[in-house]
């Protein structure tokens, strides 16, 4: 199916102007023509030609001595080359010369197919004797090793570990030591920023100076979850004025399918403490990304999340803070096709923004391609500015959206929305995770036999309510020649309203259950995952 509606740019412009013009009943040669059976309207069966403006090429920044990066024509950046690394040879053979030459067949490969080209091999260490040794000595002769290694070389990229033959209890002995040490090291996971992004000396610490960058989502259950499975939501808030770093809060919402966030309020005051500790100081001003929300539901996020923000920053004695409300939407069906010049693949150049011609005339909006698209016809995303309180600039907030999309911290790449909404989601999907059996049921468990029985129960009764308002029904009179009688419309729609009670009843008490799961593992912290991990973007 994918493959089927992922259409080259091309191919789907010649799908609308061809082939959807003629099953409206016009002849895309003919010019401008009035529709059938609606002369009044007349129609031009052409692409729009509108205005856009192409935003500058961005620069990455990393620390530690690392050269700067410039994106490329695919919104993409390389770190550079790898310039030293170690091995560990281990071997269950008898024969330390079968894995040296192990070993040199790697150096040839890696040299044959361009791989680390100028990285050099600090140290390496062989390791024999462990057939039939127990796992704890294996990972402690292991772990001897690499440190015996990273006292002559401590600058070494990366160990590797080259086996003769396969061995679950050494490789996993080795992944056991060498993950512990990634982790340990883990930038995004333990706190760390992994790049910043500017325009020439223009970087984005200078445009969030004393500003609390929030991202929010909701996830809702799918067709496959249980009935009464609840939505979940989500908010992330930046801890440093480069939007790199950021820190999650999440809620369960009270209503199953609920888009607007019932508890904003804490969850941004909760983010507010962590940008207090982080920065010694609250911010001044708040940008807020809401993510997921359509078109009709703009005015419930000014009227019913922003009010919520505000108290949350009164709540710890923050006055006359300005914020700023924007909404990403990515499910629209605007597309755009270049007239010159187009990147490899067909799509518009990354960067291209439209603000005009085609934008709303009651909202500050506009279009922005950031990312390269991969596959099939690229969208924009539509940014529609909500509330303004801060008073940025139509530039300066269009810029900004452009340099946020390129700090993603888990991608050397530009990404079609700024990252505090993906963080939201990324977020949102790890609150699944700790109701799994609600989302994902699995049919044959003895939880699911558990839920089947609690419908069954409630649905039976509830059955005597459907009987007593049957019974007070008008009959109906019967009709001659038929053998079954039909149902009246009075009839049909008790049932109906009594299956939408029934199903809200079975949601009351799902819910309830999964509000006691959800606080089982922890109550009172910004999520159900443990203390420790409060102060981690651990769920990415």
């Amino acid at each position: 199916m994918l493959k089927l509606a992922a259409h080259v740019p091309d191919t789907s412009r010649r799908l609308v102007e061809v082939e959807g013009m003629e099953s409206l009943g016009l002849n895309p040669r003919d010019g401008e023509q009035p529709l059938p059976g609606c002369s009044q309207l007349l129609i031009n069966p052409t692409m729009l030609k509108i205005p856009s403006a192409q935003l500058r090429a961005l620069t990455i920044s990393y620390g530690s001595g690392t050269p700067d990066a410039r994106p490329n024509d695919k919104a993409q950046w390389n770190l550079g080359k790898l310039k030293s690394f170690s091995t560990l040879l281990a071997t269950l053979a008898r024969s330390k010369e079968d894995t040296v030459n192990i070993y040199n067949n790697f150096n040839h490969l890696l040299s044959r197919y361009n791989v680390c080209s100028g990285a050099k091999c600090l140290s390496s260490a062989f390791v024999q004797g462990l057939r039939g040794v127990l796992y704890v000595s294996i990972k402690a002769t292991i772990q001897e090793s690499i440190q015996s290694m990273k006292q002559g070389h401590p600058r070494a990229d990366f160990v590797i570990i080259l086996l003769k033959n396969k061995s679950i209890p050494v490789y996993s002995a080795f992944k056991d030591v060498y993950m512990a040490n990634i982790m340990m090291k883990a930038n995004l996971k333990f706190g760390g920023s992994n790049h910043i992004v500017h325009f020439d000396n223009t970087g984005i610490k200078t445009s969030l100076h004393e500003t609390l960058v929030l991202g929010a989502d909701v996830t809702h259950p799918g067709s496959g979850s249980l009935v009464g499975c609840p939505s979940i939501a989500a908010v992330v808030g930046s801890i440093d004025s480069n939007a790199a770093k950021f820190r999650g809060s999440m809620r369960l919402q009270r209503l199953c399918k609920k888009e607007i966030i019932d508890d904003l309020e804490p969850m941004v005051s909760e983010r507010l403490m962590a940008y207090f500790r982080a920065t010694h100081t609250f911010p001044k001003k708040i940008l807020y990304y809401r993510d997921g929300v359509s078109t009709g539901q703009f005015a419930q996020v000014r009227d019913e999340e922003l009010p919520q923000i505000r108290s949350a920053c009164k709540a710890n004695g923050i006055a006359n803070i300005k914020i700023t409300v924007v909404v990403a939407v990515k499910r629209h069906s605007t597309r755009f096709f270049p007239t010159s010049v187009a990147s490899a693949n067909g799509n518009c150049r990354t960067g291209t923004l439209v603000d005009c011609a085609i934008t709303l005339p009651h909202y500050s909006d506009f279009y922005l391609q950031s990312h390269y698209g991969l596959k099939g016809t690229a969208i924009p995303t539509h940014y529609m500015v909500i509330a303004n309180e801060i008073g940025i600039k139509d530039i300066e907030l269009q810029e900004l959206m452009y340099k946020l999309c390129y700090t993603y911290a888990r991608a050397t790449l530009g990404v079609s929305y700024p990252p505090s909404a993906y963080y939201a989601n990324r977020l949102c999907d790890r609150g699944r995770a700790y109701l799994r059996s609600w989302f994902s049921p699995d049919r044959g468990s003895a939880e699911h036999q558990s839920y089947a029985n609690l419908v069954s129960t409630i649905k039976h009764r509830e059955q005597g309510r459907l009987v007593r308002r049957k019974a007070n029904l008008v009959p109906q009179v019967p009709q001659p020649g038929r053998g079954v009688q039909r149902k009246s419309p009075d009839e049909i729609a008790v049932e109906r309203e009594h299956e939408k009670f029934v199903e809200s009843e079975i949601e009351k008490v799902v819910l309830n259950r999964a509000v006691l799961e959800w606080n089982r593992a922890r109550s009172g912290g910004p999520g159900p995952w443990a203390k420790e991990l409060d102060d981690t973007m651990f769920w990415m």
